[in-house]
């Protein structure tokens, strides 16, 4: 059997960026002193000028678009896609959220508003597109984020709904999924040094993405999400100097979605 001659290439994401401050912060520490190299960012709530700042000064930072549809107020009027929203006109919490009953017009229009606030907030259009809770594993949500893909080029995170016909869509469109998505979505079983480096010895040829959720757990944390006091585990691990150095000896590619190869 031939062997795989592909460099390991690892892309290390932080999902949500802008939940809270300390989110925010913990993932401009795991980037600055570790291996995180890339995050999604939760555009429809609030950002403080400071955090936006700071995280436009990193420009070895890839930063992406965390699509979200079941946390804070939508950008789209709240009457125009009522099977989203709860009769406040926030957002429906996760477990409230039917995707049976979506409609696909409607995730569609709060996605691309949520795609253009991005553009005019950052500058530019996101590295690529996930989404909170991991929704696009959802085959409904998944079409509404392939055509909007489409529309801007913007590559997608690997999802269970990435069949080999959906990879062939997206390389006839210039757009390439990593090879494997590593995902943390248990809050009790967050990265520690010794499972972070359990997975990345399974990191071979080809293209991975490493998906992390760090964070200084401050108090708006402890009100909003179960998954807080663990986030600071990741980020000690990510930035632990033995696991920086596991990498270096793994010879393991650190990278942004932005540098992947089109079409591969």
């Amino acid at each position: 059997m031939k062997r795989d001659s592909r460099p390991s290439t690892l892309i290390v994401n932080a999902d949500d960026f802008n939940l809270t401050e300390g989110v925010s912060r913990g993932i401009l520490r795991a980037h600055d002193r570790g291996i995180v190299t890339s995050t999604t960012v939760l555009i429809n709530l609030p950002m403080p000028d400071s955090i936006l700042r700071e995280l436009k000064r990193r420009k070895g930072l890839g930063v992406g678009l965390h699509l979200n549809v079941t946390l804070g107020r939508p950008l789209s009027r709240p009457r125009d896609i009522p099977s989203l929203v709860a009769p406040d006109g926030n957002f429906k919490k996760r477990s409230a959220l039917d995707l049976a009953h979506v409609a696909p017009k409607e995730l569609a229009a709060e996605y691309e508003a949520q795609i253009r606030r991005f553009g005019r907030v950052l500058g530019r259009l996101p590295t690529h597109l996930d989404t909170h809770h991991h929704l696009h594993e959802h085959p409904k949500v998944f079409a509404v984020i392939e055509a909007l893909a489409f529309r801007y080029r913007i590559p997608v995170r690997q999802s269970a709904a990435v069949r080999p016909a959906a990879r062939l869509r997206f390389q006839k469109k210039g757009l390439s999924f990593t090879d494997v998505l590593i995902e943390d979505l248990d809050p009790s079983k967050a990265w520690g040094r010794s499972s972070l480096a359990a997975a990345l010895r399974k990191v071979g040829a080809g293209t991975f993405e490493l998906m992390c959720h760090p964070a200084f757990c401050d108090r708006a944390l402890l009100n909003l999400s179960s998954f807080n006091k663990t986030r600071e585990n990741e980020l000690r691990a990510l930035t632990a100097p033995a696991v920086r150095a596991f990498v270096r000896r793994r010879g393991i590619r650190l990278a942004a979605f932005g540098e992947m190869k089109k079409g591969s």
